[in-house]
């Protein structure tokens, strides 16, 4: 007969080779679906800068950022009667096509969705030179209709992509600050 203490003190070491092995092959697996889940995180996140950036080649988009960033005003009222609600519905739908298109991309910015440095590298001119331009009228809008939220977003998103330009070419901006009271 053989022995129950004999057969034991085998079958330990072989079940504990056999216990690390697999613990091994988990762990294995786990990087390596670790590796696939981040590549497809990045295919996921290229398909979703190319389409915000894909935009700019609709041709009614572009068509309205061309119309939209060529408006001229004097001040707030004059805005308001020659873009604002009410003055004319195609206006209308460029303004909001633009301004609704920045707040998005601001939102995934806040949001950590996508990297501020990547809007900055694709399209930092078009998001300062939108935001300088309708800032005034936005922050009187703010002011004259207890509406704080409106534009945060793009504001936001100009904030950020400035902060990353001025990092980026520390000495493009200077010309753009106003200069100091003597």
């Amino acid at each position: 007969m053989v022995d129950v203490t004999l057969i034991s003190s085998l079958l330990y070491p072989v079940a504990a080779v056999t216990l690390t092995i697999a613990a091994a092959y988990h762990v294995l697996n786990l990087a390596r679906n670790k590796k696939r889940q981040d590549e497809e995180l990045k295919v996921r996140k290229a398909e979703l800068l190319w389409s915000i950036y894909k935009r700019w080649d609709e041709p009614d988009f572009l068509r309205s950022w061309n119309e939209v960033s060529s408006w001229e005003w004097k001040d707030y009222d004059d805005y308001m009667r020659k873009y604002g609600p009410g003055s004319d519905p195609e206006l209308e739908i460029k303004r909001g096509m633009i301004g609704i298109y920045f707040e998005s991309v601001g939102v995934l910015v806040q949001r950590g969705l996508i990297d501020v440095s990547e809007i900055d590298d694709m399209m930092s001119g078009y998001v300062m030179g939108y935001w300088r331009k309708f800032e005034p009228v936005m922050v009187e809008f703010r002011k004259r209709h207890n509406r704080p939220e409106s534009a945060e977003h793009i504001e936001y998103l100009y904030n950020e992509v400035r902060r990353v330009y001025e990092e980026q070419h520390p000495d493009v901006l200077k010309d753009t600050q106003p200069a100091a009271e003597p």
